[in-house]
């Protein structure tokens, strides 16, 4: 079985809300506290689609998704959706530049993430 979504967040409660929301409604979820533990379980899963954060103890989310789409060349190219508490206007901006595919604000409404994640599967 393929992995539906990637979560990189180090809040160990988000992981969880957003872990059990999701594979309550047949999702299957993995999670990483950190950029590079994120970036190796990309290569080894190949998620669907990467929740990612923009602050992470090691890389940035920014650095973070172009790598994935560097490495994804194209030909399994997931969606990347920030899911963040860097909302100013620079940060949707710098989202874009990354190649996201989708932006959601901190906090947010389980109800908006699942249905963002819904539409990228």
């Amino acid at each position: 079985m393929s992995l539906d979504v990637l979560f990189i967040e180090d809040e160990p409660e988000l992981q969880e809300l957003v872990k059990v929301n999701l594979s309550l409604r047949g999702i299957s979820v993995d999670v990483s506290d950190t950029g590079s533990e994120g970036l190796q379980k990309f290569i080894e899963e190949w998620p669907k689609v990467v929740l990612l954060d923009v602050r992470l103890p090691d890389i940035d989310g920014w650095d973070l998704c172009k790598r994935m789409k560097e490495l994804s060349g194209g030909t399994h190219t997931p969606a990347i959706i920030f899911l963040t508490a860097a909302t100013q206007e620079r940060d949707r901006t710098m989202a874009n530049e990354a190649g996201a595919d989708g932006f959601i604000s901190k906090p947010f409404e389980i109800s908006e993430l699942i249905s963002e994640v819904r539409k990228k599967l």
